[in-house]
């Protein structure tokens, strides 16, 4: 399979999962193509200042891997900076989210796959 970029499906959410501002998503593969293993592989892009409300993950757990920008992460409670090549995981029954805290946009791959 080939996808090529001017075919992914975008998504433009606004107060994203409780959050603040705009957040867009450009899924690199479907649901349907996980083979029941998971449910998002995408390019998440925050803007300035917006944010991704804190959620929880059950049955699943979630990679982000942060290419480009500042971050405020929440993860289980705890808040701290991310930035450019960390890469975070929320496991399944935790919760996370995470806000720009930069002067550019925030962007990081994200990867949710079931765990049972």
């Amino acid at each position: 399979m080939r996808r090529l970029e001017k075919d992914m499906t975008i998504d433009v959410k606004e107060n994203f999962l409780g959050g603040e501002g705009i957040t867009t998503i450009r899924k690199y593969i479907n649901p349907d193509e996980f083979g029941g293993a998971g449910r998002m592989f995408a390019q998440f892009v925050i803007d300035v200042g917006a944010s991704i409300g804190v959620h929880e993950h059950k049955g699943e757990q979630e990679v982000y891997h942060i290419t480009e920008g500042k971050g405020e992460y929440t993860d289980n409670g705890e808040v701290y900076e991310v930035g450019v090549g960390d890469t975070l995981v929320c496991f399944d029954g935790g919760s996370h989210g995470i806000k720009n805290i930069g002067d550019c946009p925030l962007k990081y791959t994200a990867l949710i796959t079931f765990t049972k």
